[in-house]
């Protein structure tokens, strides 16, 4: 929270001076402490709402720092865990859907979707430049206020110092309403380049979801899931033949990478962005860089002058191209087989769907029942 001019007033009458020096070296020794960060991670010890004040106290910060910091642990200790009213009869059914088929701190998460070892020269440059923000403990111009839009312009010139030439920049709304179906605002997010002179924004066009706040709430984590879930879900709506969507969020400086696809959703785990700097900046060259599959879009269709085609197999083997032109059905759930229709230019149905493993393909049921 923000602190008002009476109590930055009270703060600078009242200088904290030498009182926690006994306190900086212990604390130091904890933050450093692989084991105590680890068990933090992984919800062992209810620690998370108090880490910024233990950094704030181990880099000696200005007094207003670590009084705001205060105030926060406490604001963050009476903090509902209830979805409020407003998103709850909208956001029940996007839980009920996605509650079984969420994991967190998944193995192999960056070595899938932000290995540096398979990038090209031009993205290992972006991240050592990145990487020079960073002077071994913090990102020094990383904001001292925590406000989001301080956050945002911080994010933004990082991108315009190091990601000038990346193909992807990020976004953020001005009001709840600027997207097209209007799901509330979306934090932060990429998308494609999109044509210029209208602010309505369509979900056709993002890559990737962010959800970014001042503070980070770990009682608060199905509110806050739900409303990235629900940008995810209009993704999918309007991208319905995408592969899976990446997502992140950024409450304060901890951050959490997510993919979602048709079976569920899948974290790399909370990090620290000062702790860990390297996962930031491969995460920000990353998303702003990744070719489309990577990024989980369909490359199965060619896109050419304004039409969309695909090159399948016939039943007797025979590579046949179809141009699809009308989307005829379309699911809007997140986890479910994806099945999308669409009419082809000889009045036939093109069907895709994401099928189990365990079951027959639905073109071999259907090659028998024709009998061919």
């Amino acid at each position: 929270m923000a602190l008002t001019e009476e109590q930055i007033k009270i703060i600078s009458e009242n200088p904290l001076e030498n009182r926690l020096d006994h306190l900086r070296e212990r604390l130091r020794v904890d933050v450093d402490n692989p084991l105590h960060k680890d068990g933090v991670r992984k919800g062992a010890v209810g620690l998370d709402e108090f880490h910024p004040l233990v950094r704030h106290v181990v880099d000696e910060s200005a007094d207003t720092d670590i009084w705001e910091a205060v105030f926060d642990i406490i604001n963050n200790l009476s903090i509902p865990t209830a979805i409020p009213a407003s998103i709850a009869s909208t956001s029940r059914g996007t839980f009920e859907e996605i509650k079984n088929c969420t994991f967190r701190n998944v193995g192999g998460f960056w070595e899938k979707f932000f290995d540096p070892k398979r990038w090209r020269r031009e993205q290992e440059a972006m991240l050592e430049g990145v990487l020079t923000a960073h002077d071994g403990k913090k990102w020094t111009t990383f904001p001292k206020v925590r406000d989001e839009k301080l956050v945002w312009h911080w994010l933004r010139s990082l991108e315009e110092r190091f990601l000038d030439h990346a193909p992807y920049r990020f976004h953020t709304t001005k009001t709840a309403n600027q997207f097209q179906e209007q799901k509330g605002q979306m934090d932060l997010f990429l998308q494609r380049p999109a044509a210029e002179g209208s602010d309505t924004l369509w979900y056709k066009n993002v890559l990737v979801v962010g959800g970014q706040k001042k503070s980070y709430h770990p009682s608060r984590f199905e509110v806050d899931f739900l409303r990235l879930t629900r940008h995810v879900q209009g993704v999918f709506t309007d991208q319905p033949t995408r592969r899976f969507v990446h997502a992140f969020t950024l409450y304060a400086f901890n951050m959490e990478l997510w993919i979602f696809d048709r079976s569920g959703a899948y974290s790399s785990g909370t990090f620290d962005i000062h702790d860990e700097p390297d996962k930031f900046a491969r995460a920000l060259v990353g998303y702003a860089t990744m070719d489309d599959d990577i990024m989980g879009l369909d490359t199965f269709m060619e896109r050419r002058d304004g039409h969309r085609y695909v090159t399948l197999d016939d039943a007797s083997g025979k590579e046949t191209r179809l141009r699809l032109d009308k989307l005829m059905i379309r699911q809007k759930a997140i986890v479910c087989r994806g099945t999308t229709c669409y009419e082809t230019q000889d009045s036939h149905v093109a069907k895709f769907s994401w099928t189990s493993d365990k079951r027959k393909l639905e073109q071999c049921i259907w090659v028998k029942e024709a009998a061919v």
